[in-house]
C-alpha cells in the first residue's frame, strides 16, 4: 500500500514537472515570436523609407496610391503577427513583405523612368511647333499680297491730225511671288512692255483704265480715268510751268475750311472743288440712280471713315467723307475679298450709287486725306 502511494506521489510531482517544462518552453516561444515580428515591423518601416526616398528623388512629389500600398503592407505583416503562432508563418510574411518593398522600389524607379520619358516625350511636339511658327513667320516675310498704282508717264499726246488723244500708263507693282498684271485695255497691242499701256481717246471720251494685279497670295486692283483734251487745250496749259503749279498748290490753305466749296453736278455727274472761288480740281463721279436718287441741297461735310462694308448692299469701299445722313463721298465700290468691282468702277460718269457720290479710288483718296472737314457742300442738277 504505502509502495502504491509513493508511486503515486512520483507520478503527480512529474506531472506538475511536465507542465511547468511545457509553460516555460511556451513563454520561450511567445517572446522569440515577439522579437521576429518587432524586427519585421523594423523592417517593412525601413522598406518604406527607402520607397519614399526613392519616389522623393524621381520627381520631387509622393503619390498617394503608393503610400497607401505601403501602409497596407505593413497593417498585413502585423496582423500576420498577431494570428501566427509559430516562427514560420512570421518569416514568410517578412520574406513577402521584402518582396513587396522591393517590387514597389522597382515600380516607383520605373515611374520615376515613366515620368523623365513623358516629360522628353512633351519636350519634342514644342520643339516642333516652335520650329513651325518660325517657318510661318519666315514665309510671311517672303511672300506678299501685290499692290498696284498707276501713272500716267506719257501724255497727252495726239495722232491722226489731233482726231486721237493718247496716254502712256504704267503700272507700279509690288508683291511676292510676281503678281500677273492684267490691264482691261491696251492700245499699244502689248509693244510697250506688260506693266506699260497706251489708251487711244476720241473727241470727248473718257475711259476708266483698270489694272489687275494677282500671286498666290491674293489680289489687287487700281483705276484711273482718262480724259480727252483738246490739242489746243494742252498748248495753253503748256505755258505754265510746273514750278507755277508748285506755287499753287504751295498758297493753298488745306487747314481753313471756310477756303472751299464742294460743288456737285449730278446732271454732268461732276464733283468740283473751289479753293476761293477759284476751281482747283474736278473729278467724275457716280451719283445715285432713279430708283435711288442722291440728295439735293446745300450741307456740310462732318465725318470720315477710312473703310466700311455695307452688308445691305454686299459692298464696302475706301475714304468715306459724311454730309448728310447716310450720304456720303467714298471711293468705287470693293467685293467681300477687298478687290475693286471692276464693272461698277466703269459706271464712272454716270449715275450708278444707292444715294452715295462715289469717285474713282485715287480722287476719293484725295478728297479724303486733303480736304478739312466743315466744307459747304452743294448738290444739284
Amino acid at each position: 500500500m504505502n509502495k502504491n502511494l509513493k508511486i503515486f506521489n512520483v507520478l503527480i510531482i512529474l506531472i506538475i514537472l511536465t507542465i511547468s517544462l511545457c509553460l516555460i518552453l511556451s513563454s520561450c516561444n511567445s517572446g522569440l515570436t515577439q522579437t521576429s515580428n518587432e524586427q519585421s515591423n523594423k523592417e517593412n518601416t525601413g522598406s518604406i523609407e527607402r520607397s519614399s526616398q526613392r519616389v522623393g528623388r524621381g520627381d520631387g512629389t509622393f503619390s498617394s496610391s503608393e503610400s497607401s500600398i505601403s501602409q497596407e503592407g505593413s497593417d498585413e505583416a502585423g496582423g500576420g503577427s498577431d494570428n501566427s503562432g509559430n516562427n514560420g508563418s512570421g518569416n514568410n510574411i517578412d520574406n513577402n513583405n521584402d518582396d513587396n518593398s522591393n517590387n514597389q522600389e522597382t515600380g516607383n524607379e520605373n515611374s520615376s523612368s515613366q515620368a523623365n520619358e513623358n516629360i522628353v516625350t512633351t519636350e519634342n511636339p514644342t520643339t516642333e511647333s516652335i520650329d513651325t511658327e518660325n517657318n510661318q513667320q519666315a514665309y510671311e516675310e517672303v511672300y506678299e499680297k501685290p499692290s498696284v498704282k498707276l501713272n500716267i508717264i506719257n501724255g497727252p499726246e495726239y495722232a491722226q491730225d489731233g482726231l486721237i488723244c493718247y496716254y502712256w500708263v504704267k503700272a507700279e507693282v509690288t508683291g511676292n511671288p510676281a503678281p500677273q498684271v492684267d490691264f482691261s485695255k491696251d492700245d499699244s497691242k502689248g509693244s510697250l512692255g506688260g506693266k506699260i499701256v497706251q489708251i487711244n481717246l476720241t473727241q470727248d471720251e473718257i475711259y476708266n483704265l483698270i489694272c489687275d494685279a494677282e500671286n498666290s497670295e491674293g489680289k489687287s486692283s487700281s483705276s484711273i480715268i482718262l480724259k480727252w483734251v483738246a490739242e489746243d487745250d494742252v498748248s495753253a496749259s503748256d505755258e505754265t510751268t510746273s514750278e507755277g503749279s508748285n506755287q499753287q498748290e504751295s498758297s493753298i490753305d488745306y487747314s481753313n475750311p471756310g477756303n472751299f466749296r464742294i460743288d456737285v453736278n449730278l446732271t454732268a455727274q461732276l464733283v468740283s472743288i473751289y479753293y476761293n472761288e477759284n476751281l482747283i480740281k474736278s473729278m467724275k463721279c457716280s451719283g445715285g440712280t432713279a430708283e435711288s436718287p442722291t440728295v439735293t441741297g446745300t450741307f456740310v461735310t462732318s465725318q470720315k471713315i477710312y473703310s466700311a462694308w455695307i452688308s445691305k448692299f454686299n459692298m464696302g469701299a475706301y475714304y468715306w467723307v459724311r454730309f448728310y445722313g447716310s450720304y456720303l463721298f467714298h471711293s468705287v465700290p470693293f467685293d467681300k475679298n477687298w478687290n475693286m468691282i471692276v464693272e461698277e468702277a466703269n459706271k464712272i460718269g454716270t449715275p450708278a450709287s444707292h444715294g452715295c457720290i462715289r469717285m474713282t479710288l485715287e480722287d476719293a483718296k484725295w478728297f479724303y486725306e486733303k480736304l478739312p472737314l466743315g466744307i459747304t457742300v452743294i448738290i444739284h442738277y
